[in-house]
């Protein structure tokens, strides 16, 4: 082949890489309509600009996480349509787009109130979304999950509650964000899986064998026990995660790309191969990074 035509194909093979590359960057770039707020936009307009990419989208603005109430929330009485109770669940499945729910425990001398049961209470959410919430109990699953309709308006939805009685220890805890808020509070589980896309998760004094979470666009807000793994996986948004002890107490599987990974304050970024460090510690963290942020901190 002459010298010409393999500097064309070479030229080719360049161009169709960097088309693939922004093909993928317009496609997470599609969420950012269905962003929560502006911290938010702010997290995915600096990796952007990092890369030389220009962002115009108008951001949809959704409930503000501070007005979610914390300890003020009163239990209702059970009516069987917007506040209904489950009993024997071990297992919660949470998979909703565009609504802010709380998942908490309720007071020790409402246990006999509620008889131990798990209440999900509708009655202050948005009227045109209320249709589209689904509860369903399978064994000791309890499923709550919204059908999705394409996009949805994010303005005012409301505030879900799911009370779980003080103390329970569930097998297992899904969260499915997507483009909403899904808030946990004082929540324990053998396995913790949370997911979003361009929405928010936050989960506080929580406690867990394993932990998983993934990404996208948007952001999950961390501050818990952790006591065998911990699996970190970020797109283009940003991880937040505290940890009780200090650095040394966790071993650590470790790969970023070009965003930014730090632990206790040492960055990791542009580790294009994984970096294993070993303290012996018996609790594993794997934390992978594309183009947002992952922070780890200790206390």
């Amino acid at each position: 082949m002459k010298k010409g035509w393999k500097i064309f194909w070479i030229i080719c093979a360049v161009l169709a890489a960097i088309g693939i590359f922004l093909a993928a960057a317009g496609t997470a770039l599609g969420g950012l309509t269905l962003l929560r707020d502006e911290q938010d936009e702010t997290i995915v307009r600096a990796w952007m600009d990092r890369l030389g990419i220009r962002i115009n989208n108008e951001v949809t603005v959704t409930s503000d996480v501070s007005a979610l109430p914390d300890g003020e929330y009163a239990l209702g009485e059970i009516n069987g349509t917007d506040i209904t109770s489950y009993s024997g669940i071990d297992e919660l499945d949470l998979e909703l787009t565009g609504m802010s729910v709380c998942v908490t425990p309720y007071d020790e001398e409402l246990e006999e109130v509620y008889g131990g049961d798990i209440v999900v209470d509708t009655s202050q959410c948005r009227d045109d979304l209320k249709d589209k919430i689904t509860v369903t109990q399978d064994g000791s699953e309890l499923q709550v999950h919204m059908e999705d309709r394409g996009r949805l308006n994010t303005q005012d939805t409301g505030i879900m509650y799911i009370s779980v009685p003080q103390g329970i220890c569930f097998e297992k805890i899904t969260a499915d964000a997507k483009a909403g808020l899904i808030k946990l509070s004082k929540i324990e589980a053998r396995e913790l899986e949370v997911k979003t896309d361009a929405g928010q998760i936050i989960a506080s004094a929580f406690s867990t064998e394993q932990l998983e979470a993934e990404c996208g666009v948007g952001q999950i807000i961390f501050k818990g026990e952790v006591t065998e793994s911990a699996e970190l996986n970020c797109n283009i948004g940003e991880v937040l995660c505290t940890l009780p002890g200090a650095a040394g107490d966790y071993d650590y599987e470790l790969k970023c790309a070009v965003g930014e990974l730090t632990i206790d304050g040492e960055s990791y970024s542009g580790l294009v191969n994984k970096k294993e460090i070993d303290n012996g510690s018996g609790c594993r963290i794997k934390a992978e990074c594309d183009m947002g942020n992952v922070n780890i901190d200790f206390e």
